[in-house]
């Protein structure tokens, strides 16, 4: 009998991390979940934010698993298979995957026998999704690649927002596939537990590597002390021009979470065991941003 792997998929900030949260709180009597995620940067970040110490995780970094990462994607689940046993795995892939690079991974001969794809999951950030929509067609293929789509944030956006949002879902996701609202990743667990068809637009050739044009910068510091509230002005001027970052800082005002969306920056305390500085910035135009040289500056 095969393993079921369910796929969370949705751009960068849309909220994976919250919802793989909230799945891994309610799981349902009797299932063991194990986990993989994957983060685009250089360093494992998502992978501190998963609330379970005990469950079974594996962090693939440096790539995402659709194209770069295949083959680690391949060994990882054979891994957990085969040495964890679990009843289900959860995949929190990069923002910028796209779940029809998948199938390959899953006809793989060694793999066919002991994983499944299950359900895939496309989060939907409904502040951002029909301005970013409109300019990168990748947000409207991981759309009509899932089976599910989690609406979040709809307490945050608003009516016209949220009218024209599900107007764009409508047209653009398969016959078939549920659409829920949500907040905070708050949803019926069993939309994603309980298995249902999937179904891809296309069948990509393995091995083709798209073209996102997205690149990623890391930046860390065992030992600079960075000023909070210049730090937290820095990071508001970002929104708009890096469409993500994510990571921990030691500030003045002790360690800090940071978490930058297309919409937003939050910084809040960090509550999880003791790390170093490390923060993953992503985006299309990073260069001209001087990112490791504005930190630099505001070290105290």
């Amino acid at each position: 009998m095969t393993v079921p792997v369910h796929v969370i998929a949705g751009f960068l900030g849309s909220g994976k991390t919250t919802l793989l949260n909230y799945l891994l709180h309610h799981v349902p009597t009797g299932l063991r979940p194990a986990i993989i995620v994957n983060d685009f940067g250089r360093v494992a970040i998502d992978g501190k934010l998963v609330e379970g110490d005990a469950l079974a995780m594996i962090e693939l970094a440096s790539g995402c698993i659709c194209c770069s990462l295949q083959g680690a994607l391949i060994d990882g689940l054979a891994e957990l298979v085969e040495e964890q046993a679990p009843d289900v795995i959860l995949i929190e892939s990069a923002g910028i995957a796209q779940p029809a690079e998948l199938p390959p991974v899953f006809d793989y001969t060694d793999l066919s026998n002991l994983v499944d794809l299950g359900n895939v999951v496309c989060v939907v950030d409904a502040t951002t999704f029909s301005r970013y929509a409109q300019q990168m067609p990748m947000l409207r293929l991981q759309v009509e690649q899932a089976n599910t789509i989690v609406l979040n944030k709809v307490a945050d956006a608003s009516p016209d927002t949220l009218v024209e949002v599900r107007q764009r879902l409508e047209y653009q996701v398969q016959p078939g596939a549920v659409i829920v609202d949500s907040n905070f990743g708050e949803l019926d667990v069993g939309l994603i537990y309980d298995q249902r068809p999937i179904y891809f637009v296309q069948r990509p050739s393995a091995g083709v590597v798209p073209d996102h044009g997205f690149h990623s910068h890391t930046v860390e510091d065992s030992v600079a002390t960075y000023d909070c509230e210049r730090l937290c002005i820095w990071l508001d001027t970002l929104v708009g021009h890096v469409e993500r970052a994510k990571g921990m800082l030691r500030t003045s005002a002790g360690m800090k979470l940071v978490q930058l969306t297309p919409g937003a920056v939050e910084v809040s305390d960090w509550h999880g065991p003791p790390v170093s500085s490390r923060i993953v910035f992503i985006g299309r135009e990073l260069e001209g941003v001087r990112l490791e040289e504005v930190l630099q500056g505001l070290s105290v």
